[in-house]
Order: structure tokens, then C-alpha cells, then sequence
């Protein structure tokens, strides 16, 4: 967090949350394979089959290989594509209005963790509790975008004024 605080050259908003009092409902809960780098381009939808299909498992390339295979929380990937399905909301869809946007973004939200939860309901992965579940998601976020802003500030250096702050805005 604090490389992406020095990337932006400014503060973080007030409202970024306490990531060890986020984490303590992952207490106890196993570590897993994971994606390292899932979102919604790591998608392939399958018209014959009605199906997605998730593609290129290596990780985060800014991170080390050793640290992208060793096993981590599952919640790190489902922050991830919730961040996925932010930034696709923020994207100027054709001009629809700001409303409609933020319709999408909850929805899509809200769509996927419904499922998510309930595919891995009774697992010992995650969270057991909403609320755990929610502030584990939360802080995995947060890293997420501090990620997502020391990569652009490597790699694409325009993006990260407006793109960052609507990312910390979202969270």
C-alpha cells in the first residue's frame, strides 16, 4: 500500500480499511491453488457449451514466481474480479449514463459473490460469515488496486491519475 501511496504522490482516501482487523475472519481458513491474477479478460465464454472457461493461471507479473505459486486465500481471486467488474463499470459504455454504470457494477457485484458464496458454501476457504466474508473481500481489494496502481505507473504512466482515484473511490 504504501508503494501505491508513492506511485499516486498523494495520500489515500481516509476511508482505507484496517487490512489486520479485515483479515482476522481468515483465521483458520485454508490456503488454496489459486488464480494470482484473475479478472474478467482471464475469462472465455463458451457459446456451445454456455460455459466460462478461466485461462492463464500464472499470476501477477510483478510479483515473483515463488510468491505466485505458493498457496494463498481464495478471497485474493474474488477481489480481484470484483475489481475487474469496477473497472469494466467505469469504462465509458457507448455513452450510457453514470446510473446505468453503477446499476451494472452492483449488479455484476452482487451477481457473482451470490454465486461464489454459494458454490462455496460449507468450504474451509472462506470466511463462514457475511461479514467476514465482506471485510476479507475488502481488504483484498485495497491490495488489488495498490497493485493495480504501481503496475500502470510502470507500465502506463497516463493512466494512473484518473483511473487510480476512481479505483480507491470504488472501494
Amino acid at each position: 500500500i504504501e508503494v501505491a501511496r508513492a506511485a499516486l504522490g498523494r495520500p489515500l482516501p481516509a476511508n482505507v480499511p484496517d487490512v489486520a482487523s479485515a483479515l482476522a475472519g481468515l483465521v483458520g481458513a485454508l490456503k488454496i491453488r489459486h488464480h494470482g491474477d484473475y479478472h474478467l479478460g482471464q475469462t472465455l465464454y463458451l457459446t456451445a457449451q454456455a460455459d466460462f472457461v478461466i485461462v492463464d493461471f500464472e499470476g501477477e507479473p510483478l510479483r515473483p514466481l515463488a510468491e505466485r505459486r505458493r498457496k494463498h486465500t481464495a478471497m485474493r481471486d474474488v477481489a480481484g474480479l470484483l475489481r475487474s467488474i469496477s473497472y469494466a463499470a467505469a469504462a465509458d459504455h457507448d455513452g450510457r449514463p453514470a446510473r446505468w454504470r453503477e446499476i451494472w457494477e452492483v449488479e455484476g457485484r452482487r451477481t457473482f459473490v451470490d454465486g461464489y458464496r454459494s458454490a462455496v458454501h460449507g468450504s474451509h476457504f472462506v470466511p463462514g460469515t457475511t461479514a467476514a466474508f465482506d471485510a476479507a473481500v475488502a481488504a483484498f481489494e485495497l491490495e488489488k488496486a495498490a497493485y493495480e496502481i504501481v503496475y500502470e505507473a510502470g507500465h502506463r504512466p497516463a493512466w494512473v491519475g484518473g483511473r487510480a482515484q476512481a479505483r480507491l473511490r470504488a472501494l
